[in-house]
């Protein structure tokens, strides 16, 4: 029993285990960005984030560390938990299918921007891969079992410390790139050999055409995303040249390549003689230098083509999601208006700036305004995510600055809002007199009004928020040039912008001429508002006269004054505005204008004034008041007085000769002779029914005090 025992024991180790079914640890992918991945090795994923990235993103995605891992059609984003950080960092990874490139974003501090992808990118990349990618099934001699390792046997009469000797595995590079010992590397003598004996020093004296010619070179280049190798080689053979003992070699390298030479020379390789690592504006200004060289991209041994168009900077707009917008920047070709993105490619920054294609095996010029700073930044945040609320912003200052920079073309909107492109309708609006005119000029698109400004360039673009609550906002599209005409057009009638800036302004004779004439010579499609007063205004050319009628009665004078142009009458308090006011137009009654003599219209109503004044009443003057109504009538030329105060005047006239008149009968006194002459002066009032004082010197003055003193 013992022995049946142990035999089933020993069957049971020696019997192998049984399969147990597995459930499958991938999935189909079912989205644009997953059937990439899918298809994409590690090799793949590391060209697009960089070696040390991809690295530590698989380590990462290896050890499951990436969190939340959701996908859409083009994109797919995870949350990776590190310890340094309160808070996982968030990370997605975008694909575009049109030009099969990656763009990304994270949280983390060590993000560059869209295509400077960092290891967290790396790691959601990597296990969104695993996920969807089935695993690859062993061949039979990866599953055969490896063999045991025997152990050393020591030979009697050899020294042997009983370890195996180690050999080194490192694998020298080549200089022409990856294909190991592909090129042959000339040392100094093999250098001198191919160029024949050297004759000595006098050789330096030699004439150029007793020398031997320099050596023939072509350049083989490996493009790396920031940087590249330069080997010069022998043309036509696969033998690599020492660059400094090239350089430093007597008529060896040519004088047209001399300056390529010591670019190179900056920047050999250490322990690599024949091999240049070039980055940045150095790359930039070899790139230009072997322009018209002959240059094959490794390790497929392609010719590189250079182009002469230059790439040009243009910006584009595109919706992100529902309420923000992305801003970008590519270069286009402006021939074919191909299109170029950052992540295309290798960039170099420099002046100019270069972008070389190894798929096509072509380089291609960068515009010159394009500076190294600017391709730099470029090439870091080629994109930017906006909200809607700040697309005044954008479009209105940030965007127009930097095109004008790059000398970029503005992007098209209609990607991003709907647009109104509509013909502006002008709107002028006038206030003011005759002498004074105010005006606005306001433009109209659809429903819209916007003031145009008088000393200034509106804005290109108006925004105006979505028409229902939700959606893409609205932008206007102003036509700056029919404004600034419009604008213009009133400027040349002699208006100018006033202190506030908001309006234009006209005084004297050119707010004279824009209401008469000026107003029809606008435009004939403006909507025109002016005051009802100034609509159609006539000017006339008669100057306003004064027109005096003097009446008399039993003692009392009637003075009707009138001034009027053309027979149209205007009132005294309006010509008394005028003058005040120092205008020389004054509006009649009937709504024309007419000119007026501030000098003459002025003295008559002075004069006026001074008899109102004097005899405070105006509809019968008192007969004290003849003397300056005489006077009033020398002023003015068209006089009309009636027969009576003709006749009163004349009496006024003749005062110096009043008659005597004998005393009364009645009268028993002697009159002395200045008392004759003041009874006759009495009569003399009494027929002009007039009144008058009549004392003698000493009691003028008591006389004077008892009339003061009287009541009414």
């Amino acid at each position: 029993m013992a022995e049946t025992a142990l035999q089933e024991t020993v069957d049971e180790e020696a019997a192998p285990e049984a399969p147990a079914e597995q459930a499958p640890t991938w999935r189909e992918p079912t989205t644009p960005v997953a059937t990439k991945l899918a298809s994409m090795s590690d090799r793949a994923i590391q060209r697009v984030t960089g070696g040390n990235a991809f690295l530590r993103g698989r380590l990462y995605a290896r050890r499951k560390a990436v969190e939340n891992l959701s996908e859409e059609e083009h994109s797919a984003s995870g949350e990776i938990s590190v310890r340094t950080a309160d808070e996982p960092y968030r990370t997605q990874i975008t694909y575009t299918e049109e030009s099969d490139s990656w763009e990304s974003s994270c949280t983390c501090p060590g993000w560059r921007g869209p295509t400077g992808h960092c290891k967290h990118v790396a790691a959601v990349m990597v296990a969104l891969r695993d996920e969807v990618r089935p695993p690859r099934v062993k061949g039979p001699q990866q599953q055969s079992k490896k063999k045991k390792k025997t152990e050393p046997v020591h030979i009697p009469g050899t020294v042997s410390a009983g370890g195996k000797r180690r050999r080194s595995r490192r694998r020298r590079r080549s200089p022409g790139g990856a294909d190991g010992g592909a090129l042959d590397v000339l040392s100094p003598r093999e250098l001198q050999a191919r160029r024949g004996e050297a004759r000595g020093p006098m050789d330096a004296w030699l004439p150029a055409e007793a020398l031997p010619k320099p050596l023939e070179f072509e350049y083989r280049m490996t493009v790396r995303p920031a940087s590249i190798t330069v080997t010069p080689v022998l043309a036509g053979t696969r033998s690599a040249v020492p660059i400094s003992e090239a350089l430093s070699a007597f008529n060896m390298v040519s004088i047209d390549e001399r300056p390529l030479f010591r670019a190179l020379a900056r920047n050999v390789n250490r322990g690599q003689a024949t091999t240049a690592e070039l980055r940045g504006e150095d790359a930039a200004e070899v790139v230009e230098m072997l322009s018209d060289r002959r240059v094959l991209l490794e390790p497929a041994s392609m010719e590189l083509r250079f182009s002469n168009e230059a790439l040009k900077p243009r910006i584009e707009l595109d919706p992100a999601n529902g309420d923000s917008l992305r801003v970008r920047v590519v270069f286009y070709l402006e021939s074919n208006k191909r299109r170029f993105a950052l992540s295309s490619g290798a960039w170099f920054e420099g002046t100019p700036g270069w972008q070389i294609d190894t798929t096509e095996g072509v380089a291609r010029p960068v515009s010159e305004l394009v500076t190294p700073a600017w391709l730099q930044r470029l090439y870091r945040s080629p994109a930017m995510v906006q909200s809607h609320d700040d697309l005044p912003e954008l479009l209105g200052e940030s965007i127009p600055r930097v095109a004008a920079l790059l000398g970029a073309d503005l992007p098209d909107l209609s990607s991003v809002a709907d647009l109104v492109d509509q013909k502006p309708r002008f709107e002028l609006k006038a206030n003011g007199d005759i002498i004074d005119a105010r005006v606005r000029l306001y433009v109209r698109y659809e429903d819209q009004e916007f003031d145009v400004p008088p000393d200034d360039f509106p804005s290109p673009l108006a925004f105006l928020p979505p028409k229902s609550g939700k959606g893409r906002p609205r932008v206007v599209r102003r036509d700056v040039g029919a404004e600034m005409a419009g604008i213009q057009a009133l400027l040349n009638q002699n208006f100018e912008v006033s202190e506030s800036g908001e309006e234009l302004v006209a005084s004297g004779g050119d707010a004279i001429a824009f209401w008469t004439n000026g107003i029809g010579e606008l435009p004939e499609d403006w909507d025109r508002f002016i005051p009802d007063d100034l609509v159609d205004v006539t000017i006339r050319d008669d100057s306003v006269t004064p027109q005096v009628r003097v009446s008399s009665g039993v003692d009392w004078l009637n003075l009707d004054m009138k001034f009027e142009s053309g027979g149209a009458v205007v009132s005294e308090d309006e010509l008394r505005a005028c003058l005040e006011h120092g205008r020389r137009l004054v509006r009649l009654e009937d709504g024309t204008y007419a000119p007026i003599d501030p000098e003459k219209v002025g003295d008559v109503l002075t004069r006026m004034a001074e008899i109102y004044a004097t005899a405070g009443i105006k509809d019968k003057l008192p007969l004290s008041q003849a003397g300056r109504v005489q006077d009033l009538l020398k002023m003015v030329a068209n006089a009309k007085v009636s027969a009576s105060a003709k006749t009163l005047f004349a009496k006024i006239e003749d005062i110096d000769e009043i008659p005597n008149v004998a005393k009364p009968r009645t009268l028993k006194a002697d009159l002395r002779p200045y008392q004759k002459d003041g009874f006759s002066w009495l009569v003399f009032l009494h027929e002009l029914n007039s009144g008058g004082i009549l004392a003698d010197e000493v009691r003028a003055r008591a006389q004077d005090g008892r009339v003061a003193g009287s009541e009414p």
